[in-house]
This record gives structure tokens, sequence and C-alpha cells, in this order.
């Protein structure tokens, strides 16, 4: 994988799934979370990995992520991730 600094070495990321991502989630079926609950889950990854490769390893769309935050700052689905990381995130955002 291109950006990887070594082959074989992961990270580790927390993630907070907001609203109905929860139940969209790969391991949702099991969790049986109300659709209005955050769902947390730790997800390992290969070292240089975006946004985008985490929500494919939780098997979803990137098109259902409106919204990733780290430390209270949104990032963008190309953002490299860093070990220990603390991400929530939430589908499109709408209303009027």
């Amino acid at each position: 994988m291109a950006g990887m600094h070594s082959m074989g070495t992961t990270i580790t990321v927390e993630v907070e799934l907001q609203l109905w991502l929860s139940t969209q989630a790969g391991q949702a079926d099991a969790c049986k979370v109300p659709p209005t609950a955050a769902q947390r889950v730790t997800v390992e990854l290969p070292e240089g990995s975006t946004v985008e490769d985490l929500v494919r390893k939780l098997n979803m769309p990137v098109e259902w992520v409106g919204l990733v935050v780290r430390d209270g700052k949104a990032i963008p689905t190309v953002e490299k991730l860093r070990h220990g990381d603390k991400i929530t995130l939430f589908p499109p955002l709408s209303g009027g």
C-alpha cells in the first residue's frame, strides 16, 4: 500500500458510530443497537490508512459518512489515521 512506512505495521483506532450508522456497520448485527444510540468499536488497520479505509473496513460505503471528527475537529475522509485516534463518524445531516 502506498504511504505505508513498513509492511505489516498496524494501528488501532477507536470509532464511534452515530445515529443510523451504528446499525449499518459490519458488526452491528450482533449488537442489536437501537437506531439512535452510538456504537463504539475498535478497528485495526494497516499504518497509512485513511478514514476512507476505515469506513470500508466497517463494510460501509464512504458516501454514508457525512462528517468525520477527530479531537473535536472535522477532518476529510482522505485524512490519514494515527494509532490511538478516536474518530466519530456521522451520516450526512440534513434538515431545515
